[in-house]
This record gives C-alpha cells, structure tokens and sequence, in this order.
C-alpha cells in the first residue's frame, strides 16, 4: 500500500465508531490483529466487536474527529479527539 493509501485506512478505522458500525473492523483489520488497550489486549474480530459495544452502550453519543493523519511507511500515526457523554457503567 502507498503512504496515502494507509493513511486513508487509517481514518477508515475511526468510521467504526462514528458510524456505530461494529462490522467494518473487519473491513479495516485483519483477523490476526491486537489492539493493545490500558486493561489487556484486544484480539481478533469477536473481542473488537465487544469492546466498541461496550462504548457505545457506556457513550451513546460518541464522536471522533481526526485532526491530523501522519504517516512514514507503513507507520501511520492519528490524532485525534473524542468527545462524549458517559452514560454506562
């Protein structure tokens, strides 16, 4: 992929929470993925579906705005702001 192409994929990722969409992970991630959360790892599609619905329930009003996209490679780094309401556990 080119640079612009995983920055693009990048962004595409914040879609799952903006859009409330659980299913895109697997659009944007492979099934072997990680995401390394402050509380334990995060594997594989199932416990990724879990954990955006558990911010959703606990968020319902959820927003993400990327302010910016840099990427070198195949490195990408976001940021970003979230803002919401907490509402859950």
């Amino acid at each position: 992929m080119s640079t612009e192409e995983n920055k693009a994929l990048a962004r595409r990722s914040w879609e799952i929470v903006n859009q409330r969409n659980p299913d895109l992970i697997e659009e944007v991630y492979p099934p072997d993925f990680v995401w390394h959360e402050p509380d334990g790892d995060i594997q594989g599609y199932e416990q990724a579906r879990q954990f955006v619905s558990t911010f959703f329930a606990a968020f319902p009003d959820i927003d993400i705005s990327v302010e910016d996209t840099i990427a070198e490679g195949e490195k990408v780094v976001s940021r970003y702001t979230i803002r919401g309401t907490h509402q859950g556990e």
